[in-house]
């Protein structure tokens, strides 16, 4: 049986130890835990019966113990990636699954991709909506040539009013300087897919953008600083803090609400704790007197040696969190959204493509996948190195993120 241990263990750590428990429970056994939040360590060391003693607060004390399992998963903020998964390579894991970006920064990006090489090892990073049937069913359809020669792939990323403020305004990445560029912390997934269909060197980019709305200047009249301190536009506001977490129905409720751990720090709160927390926690604060500086509507534009133009558009804003893909061709083109993917062929009809898996377009089937070709490469090793995206595989999405963000604060 093979051993795994992991670094992190918030949404994505707790949910890829879920995956590999329920996928790998006879083959991979979970060894070592490593998180700053001590509950956490009491909570998964019991439920995966990890002993105290393989329970560390610090990646430095599980590192220190040297290579005490078969693989690593590392799932920590983004700006936590580089310096863990560059300790991690040098103290000698070969197997290790990292969550994306690799980093804010192109050289540390390449210098993680060099010793990886050095090292032997493989790293495999979770560029998870290439791994489901949605995503690949696009790809072979650009393959397939039905399309004829492929002349620009667009690609949306419709973050969400609610999940924006969440994440990008309120949240973990709401600053570049503590995670990274929201073109990366949110869109290394687009922008990597742009790259995947278009199956060639990117020559230039270019990009324009900037955080035009979550900022002090668009105030409503009577805000606070906190959504429960007084502020007088509280009730028409969509932004609303106490209405995000705790008020809204079930019909009208987005997925945020359940999130008590991320939000509230443990997974069972009273109303009174929630409103108690919110009047003075991050989770509270008004998004428009923020501290936040994260793009929140960002274009960028690929030109690829191939001909193709590439084109991503990141915006904060929609009712709906979804990705568009557009690609069109000399014969056809290809229109996914929402979980639909439709071919038309100019002159011959259109055709629905169906890719199973109930079509789902997002994060879960992606996940799934993710974690089940990770845990083969684990434990029995893959017959295609093409069913993992490795770094090196990675690597080019994240110099197009960096240079658009050179494009666009030097204009």
């Amino acid at each position: 049986m093979k051993k795994l241990a992991i670094i992190g263990i918030g949404n994505r750590g707790s949910e890829y130890l879920g995956l590999i428990k329920l996928f790998f429970g006879k083959k991979i056994q979970i060894t070592a835990l490593c998180d700053n939040n001590p509950e956490k360590l009491i909570r998964f060391g019991k439920k995966y019966k990890v002993p105290e003693e393989m329970r560390f607060l610090s990646y430095e004390e599980l590192l220190n113990k040297g290579v005490i399992a078969d693989g690593l998963i590392i799932a920590t903020p983004d700006r936590e990636h580089y310096r863990m998964a560059k300790a991690a390579l040098l103290t000698g894991y070969k197997t290790i699954l990292l969550e994306k970006p690799l980093s804010g920064n192109i050289e540390e990006s390449r210098e993680l991709n060099a010793i990886t090489k050095e090292q032997n090892a493989k790293v495999v990073v979770c560029h998870v909506l290439r791994y489901s049937n949605y995503y690949s069913k696009i790809k072979r359809a650009v393959e397939s040539g039905k399309l004829g020669r492929i002349l620009s792939i667009e690609q949306r990323e419709n973050v969400g009013y609610f999940h924006f403020a969440h994440s990008y305004v309120r949240g973990e990445w709401h600053v570049e300087a503590d995670s990274s560029p929201s073109i990366l912390a949110k869109c290394c997934h687009d922008l990597d897919l742009i790259y995947w269909y278009a199956d060639s060197k990117p020559i230039s980019v270019d990009s324009n953008g900037g955080l035009y709305y979550f900022n002090k200047d668009n105030a409503p009249c009577g805000a606070t600083p906190y959504c429960m301190g007084g502020c007088k536009a509280k009730d028409k506001c969509p932004y609303d803090a106490e209405a995000f977490y705790i008020t809204d129905n079930i019909f009208k409720a987005k997925f945020i609400k359940y999130m008590p751990v991320t939000v509230f720090g443990k997974p069972k709160v009273s109303k009174k704790e929630k409103r108690a927390i919110l009047s003075n926690g991050k989770y509270g604060r008004c998004v428009f007197l923020n501290d936040n500086d994260v793009c929140d509507h960002q274009e960028v534009n690929i030109t690829f040696e191939n001909g193709i133009s590439g084109r991503l558009t990141m915006t904060a804003f929609g009712e709906r969190c979804e990705r568009e893909t557009r690609i069109v061709g000399t014969l056809g083109e290809v229109v996914a959204r929402g979980g639909k993917i439709v071919m038309e062929i100019y002159g011959g009809g259109r055709k629905t493509l169906h890719s199973g898996w109930f079509n789902l377009p997002g994060h879960v089937e992606g996940d799934i996948r993710t974690v089940l070709s990770f845990g083969k490469l684990l434990t029995e090793g893959l017959v295609d190195d093409k069913d993992v995206t490795y770094i090196d595989a990675t690597l080019v999405s994240h110099e197009i993120g960096n240079l658009a963000e050179i494009s666009r604060k030097s204009k």
